[in-house]
């Protein structure tokens, strides 16, 4: 099994940390200069939503954001792409 159909990666189903994000605004604060206020670390899709909505709140014209994301991933033997 040395071909690269006989691998596959995915989502690690029993990681040894949990997935991170941060989220960073990259709207323009002003014109020629991006806010990239964080987030900070979140464990999930709905905090880094939740912390979008109440910057985009607070700074009405804040729409355009950065998501990076640690996700812990494993490659699996056996299964074809």
């Amino acid at each position: 099994m040395n071909g690269a159909s006989e691998w596959a990666i995915s989502v690690d189903p029993t990681p040894d940390a949990p997935a991170e994000y941060v989220l960073i605004c990259i709207s323009e604060a002003q014109p020629g200069t991006a806010c990239n206020e964080s987030s900070g670390s979140l464990n999930s899709a709905e905090a880094y939503s939740d912390w979008a909505g109440r910057h985009t709140g607070a700074h009405l014209d804040h729409r355009k954001y950065r998501l990076v994301a640690e996700v812990p991933m494993r490659v699996f033997q056996g299964v074809t792409l």
